[in-house]
Parts: C-alpha cells; structure tokens; sequence
C-alpha cells in the first residue's frame, strides 16, 4: 500500500527535484523570493538553537527572541527557509503585542 507524503514531504520532494543541479546561488535567491528569509549552515547556526531534525524540518528555537519553531530545508544544495513559530509561541508574541 502507498504511504501518503506529508505537505511537507511533499514540498520538499518537490523543490528538490527543481532545484537538482542548479547553482546553488540561484537556488538561494529563489528560495527567499518565494518563502522570504533563507539560511545556509552557517547562518542557521547563526540565527537559532537547532534542537533537532524532524525531515523535512528543523525544530529551533530563535536566538534574538527565543521563540521556538521550524525550519525547512533541502538538502542540495542545503538551505534551510519557511520558519514557522510554534502555535504557543505565536500565541505569545500576539499576547506581548497587545499589552
């Protein structure tokens, strides 16, 4: 029986055949067109904790803030992009928003 991917699964299955063999320059630039900020190895480890891998994302926790979350990645060229805060974390940002 076939296993269903996840969405997540799924978008990265997908990027990554798009992006296979292409400079990786490129690859970068488009990442951050279409999700927004986008972090090679270095930075990653410049702007979060990593916590651990869960493929296809990253659970971290966000130096400036310490706001928890994830990260997708691909892994040729490896970029990591799309952070998404955890639901309580959000929650907590809207709270200090509105004090």
């Amino acid at each position: 029986m076939p296993t269903e991917l996840s969405e997540d699964q799924l978008l990265v299955t997908t990027l990554r055949d798009y992006y296979a063999g292409r400079d990786p320059e490129d690859v970068f630039r488009d990442l951050q067109e279409k999700y927004g900020e986008t972090w090679n190895d270095a930075e990653l480890l410049r702007d979060f904790g990593v916590q651990f891998f869960d493929g296809p994302r990253v659970h971290v926790i966000r130096k400036k803030d310490g706001v928890r979350g994830t990260v997708a990645f691909i892994d040729s060229p490896r970029f990591y992009f799309s952070f998404i805060p955890e639901p309580a974390e959000l929650s907590k940002q809207v709270q200090s928003l509105s004090s």
